[in-house]
Order: structure tokens, then sequence, then C-alpha cells
């Protein structure tokens, strides 16, 4: 409820930038991950006008994030395809164990943000002239 009306607002908020002109690149993942939560709140949405259960459809979820991380693949790196098959392998996990589909879901998360950092913290060279 709540939380679907203020997504909005909290995205724009977020979205906001004070100087500096935003690459082709960055517009497109703001595109990319805009789309993904607002979908992933319809769904719930969608399933309440249907008379469904609240998550009725929740492995529909592993099926956004496996979207949205193969459009991260095609604007950025191949490596977002790897996250892709994880959330692939997540929505037949969530369909198959229905009772632990939140539990697989938050753990994919988890486990998939977390290899991205540790990858692109080992791969990605600093600007020489930044000092971290």
């Amino acid at each position: 409820g709540l939380h679907v009306l203020l997504m909005l607002p909290i995205i724009l908020f977020i979205h906001r930038r004070s100087g500096g002109q935003r690459t082709a690149a960055e517009r497109y993942i703001w595109w990319i991950w805009t789309s993904f939560i607002l979908a992933a709140c319809s769904i719930g949405l969608f399933n309440q006008m249907a008379g469904q259960p609240l998550f009725f459809d929740a492995p529909i979820l592993g099926l956004l994030a496996a979207f949205a991380f193969s459009m991260m693949a095609m604007v950025t790196h191949r490596f977002f395809l790897i996250c892709t098959v994880v959330f692939l392998v997540v929505m037949l996990a969530m369909f198959l164990f229905p009772a632990q589909e939140f539990f697989i879901y938050g753990t994919a998360w988890c486990v998939v943000l977390l290899v991205l950092g540790i990858y692109f913290r080992l791969t990605i060279q600093p600007h020489p002239g930044r000092h971290l």
C-alpha cells in the first residue's frame, strides 16, 4: 500500500543530481532499475485487483531481476549475465519451494550484490588521480 505510493517520490528524491552531466550509461542504469522497482511493486497491486493473495506471483520477481540484470549486461558489463542466470534459477526455486520463496529471493540478492562488489573491487582500476 503506502510503500508503493511512496516509491515514485523516493526514486525522484534519490535520482536528483547537483552539477555535472549524466552519461548515457548512467541514464540507462536508472531506467533499468526504476523499471524493475515499479514492475516489482505492480505485481502485488495486480494480484490484489485480481483477488489473489498479495504475493501469488512472487516467482515473477526473480524473472524481473533476471531481465534487469540482462539489460545491465547489455549496457555495462557482461559479468551481469551470471546474475541473470542466478535469478532465473531463483525464479524456478521460488516456484518449487513456495514456503521458502522469500528466503531464496533475499539470499540470492545478498549473494549477488556481495559477489558483484567483490568482482568489481578486484577488477576495476581506480582513476589514477583519485586517492581512496
